[in-house]
């Protein structure tokens, strides 16, 4: 008898796994396999990594004690820094090798989505379908294809991290185990201050699928769980609670020191709040619908009566649904309630930036959604005798025609110029879009379409102060002073302390060899930015040619 005949056979759910497994890799890599070739783009990529030497100088002592007590770019995300210059430690600025590591990033996230689904309801197939339409979804590519947008995977994976953990602990409670799920939920915090709605979604995994809070509200239980009152299962989220409390103080403070927070007058409260539910709507659209998706949503504060009415509707009826069938089928208001908690913190009460919504905010939040499909679908046919052949073929169909867009969105990310185009040809009236190619066009070279673009950006937004010294910057390279003065002045007439406008002003005038008005110029430079290097430079120059006259 050969040694083969003795060999136990893997059981089938085990070799189901595995397929699952399997497949998801390859979709993700036949979406995302191209982006080895990408470069960085301007957006955030060249703060985050290109223009940072603490970054761009890899490992050491130094920057790692930078990475966790720096705010730069108005976020506290150390784990997200380290995670950068372990690239740039073995890869110097490749760009390609950082999109490795993101596509690694979203592999090993899918692969952990499943397989937490299925630890905790037991059931393969949905678990799987979860996982499918977290990997494929176009929606998602920007948090892959965006190399800033690093924190996103991370974050993702220890809230993923955090739910297994929580599964074990809930399955055989401890403060070993607790101290785990404390453990990976402040590593989320160190990589995205996003992960702060992760203890509300373990309440809601609590009611389902993991059965505690519905055996302790006197709602019948599918699953024995160790039994546990209410009360304390609200008190084990305090420890989370408070750390999100903490890390929600930290993030907004940074951000506005960072200018990121708008005023209160910018966007009035009350129209904030109206374009909330429209907001929402928005994502669900995207959801059902992913086209054109953009790395840029403009704000806009002009919107229909009707839409509003039509949101709000909507989403009244969602929630009128998800409650009538809380009993009977309970993954209706975790999916529906995960998807509306999650996105509070940037469904644009707190106005952050200048854009009205972002495909990288639903990386986690869609979850929730996909939960409602998953489970839903399946009981919806429920009484249909060809029930399995219908939803595997409709599953399979939607998995490769997501696929597709999704491969095709990705091609968007290959550089700057082609992602803006992309978003000029979504929205011409794009600001950021139209600034931002009018930039990378200008650092090809290519400076008569940048100032082209410079131009349209000022038509959308004709008080731009970053916009007047882009344009002044090129006409400066090209060697016409006169129009560069013209445009640096316009700049520092909207915005006065502008620092670079007075340093690129200062620098024509030294060239016209009017070193008194230009050492006026980089004086104002240095005084609104006390740590500008090329002002500081650039007056010493201006105050040694003084001298020498």
């Amino acid at each position: 008898m050969s040694s083969s005949s003795n060999t136990k056979k893997m059981p089938p759910g085990v070799r189901f796994e595995f397929v699952i497994c399997l497949c998801l890799i390859l979709a993700i890599l036949f979406i995302y396999y191209q982006t080895k070739n990408f470069d960085f783009v301007l957006l955030d990529d060249d703060v985050y990594i290109l223009n940072n030497p603490h970054v761009s100088r890899g490992l050491n002592s130094e920057n790692v004690a930078w990475a966790f007590s720096s705010s730069h770019g108005g976020f506290w995300i150390p784990l997200t820094w380290l995670s950068y210059m372990v690239d740039s430690q073995l890869h110097g600025l490749n760009a390609g090798y950082y999109h490795v590591t993101n596509l690694i990033l979203h592999i090993l996230n899918t692969l952990l989505l499943f397989a937490v689904f299925r630890l905790m309801t037991g059931n393969l197939w949905q678990s799987g379908f979860i996982a499918a339409l977290f990997a494929v979804h176009p929606v998602h590519v920007e948090s892959v294809a965006w190399v800033s947008e690093r924190k996103d995977l991370l974050f993702a994976l220890f809230w993923i991290l955090t739910m297994w953990s929580y599964h074990r602990y809930v399955c055989k409670p401890s403060f070993r185990r607790y101290g785990i799920v404390l453990l990976f939920f402040v590593a989320g915090l160190m990589s995205k201050p996003m992960i702060i709605t992760l203890p509300f979604v373990l309440l809601l995994l609590d009611y389902w699928p993991l059965e505690r809070l519905r055996s302790a509200v006197g709602h019948p239980a599918g699953a024995a769980r160790p039994s546990r009152t209410a009360a304390v299962i609200v008190l084990e989220k305090v420890p989370l609670i408070l750390m999100s409390f903490g890390a929600s103080v930290l993030t907004f403070a940074l951000q506005k020191a960072h200018g990121a927070v708008s005023a209160i007058d910018s966007a009035p409260m009350v129209q904030r709040i109206l374009q909330v539910p429209v907001t929402y709507v928005n994502y669900m659209i995207k959801m059902v619908w992913p086209r054109d998706l953009t790395a840029v949503y403009p704000y806009s504060p002009n919107i229909p009566v009707w839409q509003i009415a039509g949101s709000c509707l909507l989403l009244g009826l969602f929630s009128v649904l998800a409650i009538k069938q809380l009993k009977k089928h309970p993954y209706l208001a975790v999916g529906w309630l995960w998807f509306l908690g999650t996105l509070v913190p940037v469904i644009g009460l707190v106005k952050i930036g200048s854009h009205a919504m972002a495909d990288r905010y639903t990386y986690m939040t869609f979850v929730g959604l996909y939960i409602m499909i998953a489970w839903g679908i399946p009981d919806l046919l429920r009484p249909f005798r060809q029930k399995k052949f219908a939803l595997v073929s409709a599953s399979a169909a939607l998995i490769v025609i997501l696929m597709l867009i999704a491969g095709n969105q990705t091609r968007h990310w290959v550089n700057s110029v082609q992602l803006f185009s992309h978003a000029i040809n979504v929205n011409p009236d794009n600001f950021l879009a139209h600034r931002n190619i009018g930039l990378a066009l200008s650092y090809r070279g290519d400076l008569d379409r940048a100032i082209g673009h410079f131009k349209q950006a000022l038509r959308i937004n004709p008080a731009s102060a970053r916009c007047y010294n882009d344009i002044g910057t090129v006409f400066m390279v090209k060697g016409r002073y006169a129009e560069s003065i013209g445009y640096f002045e316009k700049a520092l007439y909207y915005q006065p302390d502008y620092s670079k406008a007075h340093n690129n002003l200062g620098m024509v005038l030294m060239v016209q060899e009017k070193y008194g008005q230009a050492a006026i110029h980089f004086e104002a430079a240095l005084k609104s930015n006390p740590g500008f290097k090329l002002a500081q430079h650039n007056l010493q120059k201006a105050n040694t040619a003084l001298a020498r006259n």
